[in-house]
């Protein structure tokens, strides 16, 4: 690998990096204290896709039941 090779290399990592801090935040955020920041960091890429899907599907039930009143 050349100087430039290594260079996009980096950045490519550097942003990948950057997507898997944001997804733990929001996954610690979303989750509002269902699990600790410890948890999400040990959670494989698999397991952030798939708590990351329960979220979205919560969010959309909620849009939709937004006039309504959750008894549970």
């Amino acid at each position: 690998m050349n100087n430039q090779e290594i260079g996009d290399e980096l950045n490519r990592l550097e942003k990948e990096s950057d997507g898997i801090k944001d997804a733990v935040i929001n996954i610690c955020w979303w989750m509002r204290g269902g699990i600790t920041h410890t948890e999400a960091w040990n959670l494989t890429e698999k397991e952030r896709g798939m708590v990351n899907t329960l979220i979205k599907n919560n969010l959309e039930t909620m849009k939709k039941n937004k006039n309504q009143i959750n008894l549970i």
